[in-house]
């Protein structure tokens, strides 16, 4: 199967029931200024890299959602 960073593959499904002893599942985004690009990486494995004209704000406006998220999930349901 190729890797062509299009999002959860079978594979990774897989990998994520088989995690060792830990039972976590990981995802980071990591921006680096050097070259202006966001990388996605799932358990390890990369599956985005793209470069942007301004990735520091793209990755400000991952870690908002990602953050905005998480409290809809925290707050109680009205």
């Amino acid at each position: 199967m190729a890797n062509n960073g299009d999002g959860l593959h079978a594979a990774d499904v897989e990998r994520i029931h088989k995690v060792p002893t830990t039972h976590a599942a990981e995802f980071t985004v990591q921006f680096r200024s050097v070259d202006n690009s966001l990388t996605l990486t799932v358990d390890g494995a990369v599956r985005n890299r793209i470069k942007l004209d301004k990735a520091s704000a793209s990755f400000d406006i991952c870690l908002a959602l990602i953050k905005d998220q998480f409290i809809k999930w925290r707050s109680p349901k009205n």
